[in-house]
C-alpha cells in the first residue's frame, strides 16, 4: 500500500507541475519591441513570480489598495477576479472592489519619458481604466507596483489610474535573468501539455505495472493498474456515445 500511495503522490505532483508549466505559457501583454530603438522587452520571468500572488501598492489617501499580477489575471486575491475573471489590475478596500484592467483590453506601447521599459494601457471597464509602466531599473530586482496618479472623483470620465513598477525584469531582453523576446524560441503551451500528458501516463502505467508485478506478485492482466476500470472503459464510451446519439 505504501508503494501505491507513493506512486499516486508522484503522479499528482507531475500533474501539478504540468499545469504550472502550461499556465506559464498563457502570459499575455508580456513582451514589447520598441519600434524606435528595436530594444526587446520581456516580463515573462517576472510574471512567473506572480502565478500564485499579486503585487500590492501601499494604500492611497482614501484607503484603496491596488493589485497587479503581470501578464495574467490577479492571483491570490479572489475578490479581484470575482466578477471579471480576466482582471489584471484591481482596486480594493475592505468593502468594495473594482476592475481597472483586463487582459483582453490591454495594449503595450513605449514609455513616453524615454526610459527603458514599456507601458500597458488598459481600456476602461465601467469607466475605470489604468496604465501600468514597467520601468527598467537594474538595481531594483523584483520591485513592486506603485500608484503614481489617482484620478479625482470630479475629473473627466473614464477615470484612468496610473502606476509604475520599477524592476530589473523590465530591462531590455529580460534584464533580471529574462529569456529574451517572445520569438526567441521554446516550446508552445500545446506541446508542453502533450509532453506532460505522455510523461504522466508513462509514469502511471510503468510504475503501476512494477508495483503490481513485484510488490503484489500479480500476473497476467492483473498487473494492469486499475484493471477493472480500463477493461470496462470501451463499453462505457460506447454506452455514453449511444446515449448522446439517442438525444439527437
Amino acid at each position: 500500500m505504501r508503494l501505491s500511495l507513493a506512486l499516486a503522490v508522484v503522479v499528482v505532483l507531475l500533474g501539478v507541475w504540468c499545469v504550472h508549466l502550461v499556465a506559464a505559457q498563457g502570459f499575455q501583454l508580456c513582451t514589447f519591441t520598441d519600434p524606435t530603438t528595436s530594444k526587446k522587452y520581456d516580463l515573462t520571468n517576472l510574471a512567473k513570480l506572480y502565478t500564485t500572488k499579486a503585487s500590492a501598492t501601499d494604500p492611497d489617501s482614501s484607503g484603496w489598495k491596488y493589485y497587479n499580477s503581470p501578464c495574467q489575471p490577479v492571483r491570490g486575491e479572489s475578490r479581484c477576479v470575482g466578477t471579471q475573471s480576466s482582471t489584471t489590475v484591481c482596486q480594493q478596500d475592505a468593502k468594495d472592489v473594482y476592475t481597472l484592467g483586463t487582459t483582453s483590453k490591454g495594449a503595450v506601447g513605449p514609455l513616453t519619458n524615454g526610459a527603458e521599459g514599456f507601458v500597458v494601457a488598459f481600456t476602461a471597464v465601467d469607466d475605470r481604466g489604468s496604465k501600468v509602466s514597467y520601468i527598467c531599473d537594474p538595481k531594483a530586482g523584483e520591485g513592486k507596483i506603485k500608484w503614481t496618479y489617482i484620478p479625482p472623483s470630479t475629473g473627466p470620465r473614464p477615470f484612468i489610474w496610473e502606476f509604475e513598477w520599477r524592476t530589473s525584469y523590465a530591462c531590455p531582453n529580460g534584464g533580471g535573468g529574462g529569456r529574451g523576446s517572445a520569438d526567441s524560441g521554446g516550446l508552445a503551451g500545446g506541446w508542453i501539455f502533450i509532453i506532460c500528458l505522455v510523461s504522466v501516463t508513462f509514469v502511471y502505467f510503468a510504475g503501476g505495472l512494477v508495483v503490481q508485478k513485484f510488490y503484489f506478485k500479480r500476473e497476467g492482466l492483473e498487473i494492469i493498474p486499475n484493471r477493472q476500470f480500463w477493461l470496462a472503459l470501451p463499453s462505457l464510451v460506447k454506452r455514453m456515445c449511444g446515449r448522446g446519439y439517442q438525444q439527437f
